[in-house]
């Protein structure tokens, strides 16, 4: 199933059905057979308590904690939740780990991103930089009992990207930069050795494939979609142009927007390219919200019904 939060809160079927709605500013899944939402739609919602829901849409639970921002880890019974500034601390700068049952011990950080199976979670730690509080900040990872296993010496991370894990948690792909008056770019941080690779790009639309392969954008090459593995390094992804959004499945397969055809869908399905056509075109605000399928035989692809970004949108399926 799927949940899809634009504006609201929808479950759909693996049709792309729905099956029931909910409003939320915040939702993602929290078990196989459990959905967290917090919060309710729209703008200066404030503090938000998880509320828990089974696959019928009956809510089995709430969190009674309130957050300001909460942070999924997936069908893993755990989520990251931060809390408001007040005097000693600011918006974002502290955390608490919910982990299944309860609500674990405030502690300093800002949460960025989840490990697939839900036991490490990657944070930025103070002293925050003056420029950007609590949006730049030391990297680290904690396990989900909220104990820190990981530092990196000798780099800031940012908020303003993505952060995520190689399938098998050894690699972390992040938004790194060395100095403060630097801007971010996209890197690699090997969590065993410390070795950091970094390659230029936005800190966005990273994604992970099951043979340990990362697909980012890049300032480097040329200006290219960049594919990296720990042996080859990173080569260019053929026929990605830098303003192309290149969207990797966890099997491989390849999806490829382009805002020259904002209405065309590219699938590269085992090698073999192959053009879809969308009953609208993709918003940029929508990018977030187009996600493959777990098995990467159908994409989740949400499309603007009036060809513009009034908001009046909808999901299709799509499947190879």
């Amino acid at each position: 199933m799927l949940v899809y939060d634009l504006g609201g809160g929808d479950v759909l079927d693996a049709a792309g059905q729905e099956q029931w709605g909910f409003d939320a500013s915040e939702a993602g899944w929290l078990g196989p057979t459990t959905i967290g939402a917090a919060g309710k739609s729209g703008a200066g919602t404030g503090l938000e308590k998880v509320r828990l829901y089974d696959l019928s849409g009956n809510q089995t639970g709430e969190v009674a904690t309130p957050f300001a921002t909460v942070l999924y880890g997936g069908a893993h019974d755990v989520f990251a939740g931060t809390y408001p500034g007040n005097g000693d601390f600011v918006q974002g700068g502290i955390f608490s780990i919910w982990n299944g049952t309860t609500v674990l011990p405030v502690q300093s950080g800002n949460p960025q991103g989840w490990s697939d199976d839900g036991s490490r979670l990657a944070i930025l730690l103070p002293p925050w930089t003056n420029e950007k509080i609590a949006m730049d900040g030391r990297v680290g990872i904690v396990d989900a009992t909220g104990k820190q296993v990981f530092s990196l010496d000798g780099w800031y991370g940012s908020s303003l990207g993505d952060y995520k894990f190689s399938p098998d948690g050894r690699y972390l792909a992040a938004c790194l930069t060395r100095d403060t008056n630097e801007i971010e770019q996209d890197a690699v941080v090997d969590t065993v050795t410390g070795q950091v690779t970094a390659f230029g790009g936005s800190c966005s639309g990273l994604a992970w494939t099951n043979e340990t392969a990362l697909y980012a954008p890049t300032s480097g090459l040329g200006g290219k979609w960049i594919r990296w593995t720990p042996a080859e390094g990173a080569t260019r992804v053929p026929g990605a142009s830098p303003d192309d959004v290149v969207l990797a499945a966890s099997n491989g397969n390849l999806a490829i927007l382009s805002p020259r055809h904002p209405a065309v869908l590219e699938l590269v399905v085992d090698g073999v390219t192959e053009q879809r056509q969308l009953p609208g075109p993709v918003p940029d605000y929508a990018l977030a919200y187009v996600s493959w399928r777990p098995d990467g035989q159908a994409l989740a692809v949400v499309y603007s019904r009036s060809g513009t970004t009034d908001g009046d949108d909808a999901l299709q399926m799509v499947f190879v």
